[in-house]
């Protein structure tokens, strides 16, 4: 070896090291990577907790029971319900076509002269005055029953039965109660119980809570 000149260093022990200090190395900052992420997440977990209905868009019916109450509307001194001058909001009438049932009360003399006014509307007449009312009909749901029929063979004998469609065969409830029912556990909260009371007591559909479950 010629002097004045260095050889780079062979041991084994070295390059272990070194690439047991990579190791560390990559280990740290994964574990720094985790703990901003961490970090974040607590911050967020903070912001909720303070959120409420006075500096947030969330309803009064969400706020923790922490939150500050309501300040209170100082009274105005006008009375309640529409004031003065405000147009009522009137409630749009269905087109005949969409209504099921139409009533019609007729005058059956006039008032000034005690004449007896016939039953049928005239061309001149003006025009009545409509007001629809909206009401639950008395059934809530209707049945209907699907029969599987047999028919013997006139040729052999043997008997043939049809088989029921298997979107029939499936479930005893039909796509629009099933829904329903969805609608009522999911989008509105109510527990499997209350639901399968409702359909019992409310609708009049027998319907156990095992199947609300199932559905």
């Amino acid at each position: 070896m010629k002097k004045g000149r260095k050889s780079k260093p062979s041991c084994s022990r070295c390059a272990q090291l070194e690439r047991e200090l990579a190791r560390e190395r990559k280990a740290r900052q994964a574990l720094e990577a985790k703990v901003a992420e961490l970090e974040a997440v607590i911050r967020e977990i903070q912001s909720r907790l303070g959120t409420n209905s006075q500096n947030s868009s969330l309803p009064p019916s969400r706020d923790p029971l922490e939150a500050p109450p309501r300040p209170k509307n100082s009274p105005s001194g006008r009375k309640r319900g529409g004031q003065p001058g405000h147009g009522g909001a009137q409630r749009e009438l269905l087109p005949i076509s969409e209504v099921d049932h139409v009533v019609e009360h007729r005058p059956t003399k006039c008032d000034h002269c005690d004449a007896k006014l016939p039953a049928h509307s005239a061309p001149e007449d003006p025009p009545p005055i409509r007001h629809q009312v909206y009401e639950l009909p008395e059934k809530l749901y209707e049945v209907t029953e699907h029969q599987a029929h047999a028919c013997a063979c006139p040729k052999c004998g043997k008997v043939t039965r049809e088989t029921l469609p298997a979107d029939v065969a499936e479930s005893c409830f039909g796509s629009r109660l099933v829904s329903f029912l969805a609608f009522l556990t999911g989008a509105c909260h109510v527990s499997r119980r209350n639901a399968q009371e409702t359909a019992t007591d409310v609708l009049g559909i027998p319907i156990a809570l095992g199947s609300v479950s199932n559905l």
